[in-house]
């Protein structure tokens, strides 16, 4: 069975560091033959990671990873070497790489509201913009985003219902 090893890579950070793994090997041989390099295995040449340095069993992403818009994870096998080794051997592991995510993207309402009018006549607990045109979007959320009332409602005029729709708290 090859092994397994498992870590996590901070989005947006070129060069971040995958953290978390425990990658090391040891070599029981003396002097040049125990000298370790490590290496992205050619066939899986095209991820975005690197050994940054042979000598350091530490793998950084070559670019910036965008937990959003590319690959959440990456599988890919790296190899463990001697590079004085005349009989090329070498030891092979899978490494498995999580990308955080970050909150790095803004809200965005769906619906554009520039101006509402709002009849003097509307009776406490009206409707005045639905739940549907107060619906919210964040790339960086898969849960449901709350909205709230930030200003412009000193007078407490409206209020957010249970359902979500901006409703006449108060006469006009």
């Amino acid at each position: 069975t090859i092994a397994v090893y498992s870590g996590t890579a901070e989005e947006e950070v070129k060069g971040a560091v995958v953290n978390g793994l425990g990658l090391k090997c040891t070599d029981a041989d003396a002097g040049k033959n125990q000298v370790i390099h490590y290496r992205v295995h050619p066939d899986f040449g095209s991820v975005p990671f690197e050994f940054a340095d042979a000598a350091v069993p530490q793998i950084t992403a070559k670019s910036k990873l965008d937990h959003d818009t590319s690959p959440t994870s990456y599988e890919f096998k790296v190899t463990a070497f001697n590079p004085h080794d005349q009989l090329k051997q070498a030891f092979d592991a899978v490494v498995k790489v999580a990308i955080t995510d970050t909150n790095d993207n803004a809200p965005e309402f769906l619906y554009k509201l520039h101006r509402k009018p709002v009849n003097e006549s509307l009776k406490v607990g009206a409707v005045v913009v639905t739940q549907k045109e107060l619906s919210v979007s964040d790339k960086d959320s898969k849960s449901k985003l709350q909205v709230t009332i930030a200003k412009g409602n000193d007078a407490f005029k409206f209020a957010l219902s249970g359902k979500g729709d901006l409703v006449l708290a108060d006469k006009i």
